[in-house]
């Protein structure tokens, strides 16, 4: 099982995703799917320009975590 997050409300989204859907509480984890698709993307548009690499990969690698979770709730 994944360890609860404790600040970064992105990966909280994922978090309370994962749960939801492990739990096969498939409506729960789309809201929170959702709502992270709209925190992730946000968090990556507000990214200034001079960004590193670093902050951009885990901006990323959190909505690549999302898409995850829709594939499998389509599955």
């Amino acid at each position: 099982m994944l360890e609860k997050p404790s600040q970064d409300s992105s990966k909280m989204q994922i978090y309370e995703a994962y749960v939801h859907l492990q739990q096969n509480n498939l409506e729960e984890g789309e809201t929170f799917v959702k709502e992270g698709f709209e925190r992730t993307l946000e968090k990556l548009a507000s990214l200034p320009a001079s960004a590193d690499l670093d902050c951009i990969k885990t901006t990323l690698v959190q909505f690549h975590n999302l898409l995850g979770f829709k594939n499998q709730q389509i599955s």
